[in-house]
């Protein structure tokens, strides 16, 4: 499945636009078995479905994983199975970028203005598992375009991954991240998506 602009996918028809959800769904409902079917998250899964270790992510890249915050206890709240772009990658963890944080809305907006730092959706000589975003989280502090991202940068440490790493087709970034997945949680239970968004935008202004 080829990857779309947002132009594109507001010109699709309903019954087109249901049929790309549903091929995306149907991606990310196998790829979850897969999730779960580790216990620990000492592998990561590449496109080839070949197993590598998370310390081989690559930057530039969007990946989905369970996760158990270091400082729960002090979080008001957390991403229990963040989606993110890798931004930087350190010795113990990672830097991501978590495209829940932001209302679906926002997230169209940022996914496209992110487009541009790809390697090039449009080139044909560019093989799909390829494709990777070349960000730093420098670029969020000093392009205008990316500010509303800047809330939802995240530090992940490997030792508290709770489960595989699944990376998330280029051809299914359009879709994926839309989909209802996040589940933030804190220490008195459950949090509402909404009060996220609220406080995110908050932010951002």
């Amino acid at each position: 499945m080829s990857r779309l602009t947002f132009k594109e996918i507001e010109l699709l028809k309903p019954v087109e636009l249901q049929e790309r959800q549903k091929e995306s769904l149907d991606w990310f409902k196998s790829n979850l078995k897969t999730i779960k079917s580790y216990s620990k998250p000492d592998k990561v899964l590449n496109q080839a479905g070949e197993d590598i270790i998370p310390t081989e992510m690559i930057v530039g890249e969007m990946y989905m994983f369970m996760y158990d915050a270091k400082h729960k206890d002090t979080l008001p709240y957390y991403d229990r199975f963040p989606i993110i772009f890798m931004l930087e990658r350190y010795n113990n963890g990672f830097l991501g970028l978590n495209l829940h944080y932001l209302h679906p809305r926002l997230r169209v907006g940022l996914l496209e203005n992110l487009y541009a730092y790809s390697n090039d959706f449009d080139d044909e000589s560019v093989a799909d598992e390829n494709v990777r975003l070349g960000l730093r989280y420098q670029s969020l502090a000093t392009a205008s375009n990316l500010r509303v991202a800047k809330p939802c940068v995240k530090q992940y440490l490997f030792e508290h991954l709770d489960s595989k790493i699944v990376k998330v087709n280029p051809s299914q970034w359009d879709f994926v991240p839309l989909l209802p997945l996040s589940k933030f949680t804190s220490e008195k239970g459950s949090i509402n998506t909404n009060t996220v968004y609220r406080e995110t935008r908050e932010k951002i202004i």
